[in-house]
């Protein structure tokens, strides 16, 4: 129940002004006479208490001050609102506090009901009642009333609120925080919350009922304090977003977390990532999401989720329609549970993210995997990398990835690929013209198999990013992949990774930096050497340093471990004198 009441200005002025609530009872006059009838003592710390009563009658709820000379008063009503913004009054968290202003047509949403009833007072008593209010008066408005019954029939009305001081100090905690004033969200971020500020935040959620976005991750004082959060997101049972990775949870804290989802049905996003007391215990968290459920994002890296965990988010999923992110990452226990998952996923029809990054998969979970890509006609990002025992799994398996037509990324890097996978996984990406991010990097097999590759290179005609870092390349690929680039293929690349192959010659390297200039749109290039290797740039530098001229959007050559010679140190110094000084060249990695 939401209360709106007006306040002498000389009270509300006090500070801080205790707002309390005496009692609620029905007259036995009044109730024959009208609906209801409240009256509410408010107790200034240094003033005596004003008694005021609440009549709900036709002219609709009128408030009654109990003391001599002032005339009743109508409650705003829930229009204030919708009120042009010139014309609300100042709004803090979920309380109005400001001078009434004064609308320009009397048809104001404010103004409208109290002023066709000032008309019943009649003349200039009437129009003085509207600018004596203007001038004198205050809105408060009460977010929260709880009415119970007591053992006599009546209600009494428990409200608590030091409003001024509580208001003082939500506004200190945030200038401590470096955050500014709250509405919509509260981005609490590796704020190095101590318990004393996880109390101060809970104390705040009253005042932001419109709070849609929480994020306190990355503070490890939340842990063993969830409770105090939970037990009030009745307050802000409008949240969408609620992130609580890396605050070293308990498994009291999941317990309570899962009770505490019930409040905020709007629920968007979960993210619980870097938490291992997930693990064993999810169930007790997401056993309240239910058909239905508005849940478009769930983040669960690295929360030591048990295989059983992992059938049960197989289960769970039919039930996420709404379901876009899914991230299991770093849960090395899920592979023993992908079948349960991957028949899951064939009821996630919206899914555009799946991220399954370190997960113990293995060859037999491409196949359950394939089976359920036929399922997946929205997915944009694929991540399977640093699944090591993966290698061999495509060869019979990718018919269904090239169904995915609209895959933007597919990082595969590190999972031991064999040559008979990058095959397979050619004849696939042929057919996804919107792939955009293509992640092949560690994976030693495509050294020397470059041209299993050229189909892909040639018809991605949407590649942006190709990674192909620590792949054993040797010169024979550099080679090939320049003459990619010279038939005019690539042309929308915008980040190339060829670090860390130290096999290719300087003759390798002159014939790729000969042909980079095509690459018009690329921003950044890594052809650094791993860290145990050190060696003397060749001529091929005096062409890449001719080529980067003639890219308008480069910005980034990282080139570590690279020795540059005394000659070609004053070329890269008259270089930096004579072209754009924003690109950078990063020659670190000597330490």
């Amino acid at each position: 129940m939401s209360i709106k009441l007006l306040c002498p200005k000389k009270y509300a002025a006090l500070s801080p002004l205790h707002s309390r609530v005496c009692s609620f009872s029905e007259s036995p006059l009044a109730s024959r006479l009208f609906p209801s009838l409240a009256l509410l003592s408010f107790l200034p710390s240094l003033a005596p208490p004003v008694v005021f009563s609440f009549l709900f009658c036709s002219l609709g709820p009128v408030l009654f001050p109990a003391f001599p000379g002032c005339p009743a008063l109508p409650i705003l009503p829930p229009s204030v609102s919708s009120a042009p913004r010139t014309q609300r009054p100042h709004k803090l968290g979920g309380v109005y506090l400001g001078k009434l202003p004064l609308p320009g047509a009397p048809s104001s949403s404010v103004f409208s009901r109290l002023g066709s009833w000032s008309q019943c007072i009649g003349g200039k008593k009437g129009n003085h009642l509207l600018g004596w209010l203007s001038r004198e008066w205050f809105c408060i408005n009460l977010q929260t009333v709880n009415l119970s019954e007591n053992g006599h029939g009546a209600k009494p009305l428990a409200l608590e609120m030091d409003l001024g001081s509580r208001l003082e100090k939500n506004e200190q905690f945030l200038q401590k925080l470096g955050t500014k004033a709250v509405d919509r969200h509260l981005d609490l971020n590796n704020c190095r919350l101590t318990t004393a500020d996880v109390r101060e935040m809970v104390a705040l959620l009253p005042f932001v009922p419109d709070l849609e976005e929480l994020d306190v991750s990355w503070n490890d004082f939340v842990g063993g304090t969830l409770h105090l959060i939970t037990q009030q997101m009745h307050h802000v049972s409008k949240l969408k977003i609620l992130r609580l990775g890396s605050c070293r949870l308990t498994t009291d804290d999941v317990r309570a977390l899962g009770e505490a989802l019930k409040a905020i049905p709007e629920l968007e996003e979960l993210n619980l990532s870097w938490n291992n007391k997930v693990g064993g215990n999810l169930p007790l968290i997401l056993q309240e999401f239910q058909e239905g459920s508005k849940i478009q994002t769930l983040e669960l890296v690295d929360c030591a989720l048990t295989s059983e965990d992992g059938a049960f988010v197989g289960q769970l999923l039919p039930v996420l329609q709404n379901l876009e992110v899914l991230d299991l990452s770093i849960n090395r226990n899920i592979g023993r549970s992908l079948h349960s998952i991957a028949q899951g996923l064939k009821s996630t029809s919206n899914l555009k993210v799946l991220k399954l990054h370190s997960c113990g998969l293995s060859q037999k979970s491409v196949k359950l995997l394939d089976a359920a890509f036929g399922h997946l006609n929205e997915l944009r990002k694929l991540d399977l990398s640093c699944n090591k025992e993966l290698g061999g799994g495509f060869e019979d398996s990718a018919a269904q990835l090239a169904t995915l037509e609209h895959l933007e990324v597919l990082d595969l890097h590190q999972c031991s690929l064999t040559a008979g996978d990058v095959v397979s996984l050619t004849e696939a990406s042929i057919h996804l013209p919107a792939l955009e991010i293509f992640n092949l990097s560690w994976n030693k097999c495509v050294g020397g198999n470059l041209n299993l590759l050229l189909e892909t290179l040639k018809l991605s005609t949407s590649l942006q990013v190709l990674r192909l870092s620590s792949c054993s390349l040797v010169t024979e690929d550099v080679a090939l992949l320049a003459s990619v680039i010279q038939t005019g293929h690539l042309a929308k690349l915008r980040k190339l990774d060829l670090s860390y192959n130290d096999s290719v010659c300087d003759t390798g390297w002159a014939i790729f930096c000969q042909n980079m200039w095509l690459l018009k749109e690329l921003t950044e290039l890594d052809i650094s050497l791993r860290p145990s290797a050190f060696r003397d740039c060749g001529q091929w530098f005096r062409h890449l340093l001719c080529a980067v001229t003639k890219l308008p959007e480069i910005t980034e050559i990282q080139m570590k471990r690279w020795i540059l010679l005394a000659s070609q140190e004053e070329e890269l110094e008259c270089f930096g004198q004579d072209h754009r000084s924003s690109i950078r060249f990063d020659r670190g990695g000597f330490q």
